[in-house]
């Protein structure tokens, strides 16, 4: 799932909440997507939340696809 951090009325962090909270739906890989939500930062917060990564604004597609590699592989 790829998720924006600013969704309205919540954030991608709540969505990555909800979803994991569910147990048909607690493995499914979250990427976060952000211009507020620094993961170098913020990197321990974003994998309490069940994120796998947090990737800043604008993505060159390659790079998102290199990163879902890496999520697969790593499942």
């Amino acid at each position: 799932i790829i998720l924006d951090y600013k969704i309205n009325g919540m954030t991608g962090i709540d969505v990555a909440m909800l979803i994991k909270q569910d147990k048909k739906t607690k493995s499914i890989p979250i990427i976060l997507v952000s211009n507020y939500y620094d993961s170098k930062k913020n990197h321990h917060d974003v994998l309490n939340y069940g994120i796998n990564i947090c990737l800043k604004k604008t993505i060159k597609p390659e790079v998102l696809l290199n990163e879902i590699k890496k999520i697969e592989m790593s499942h």
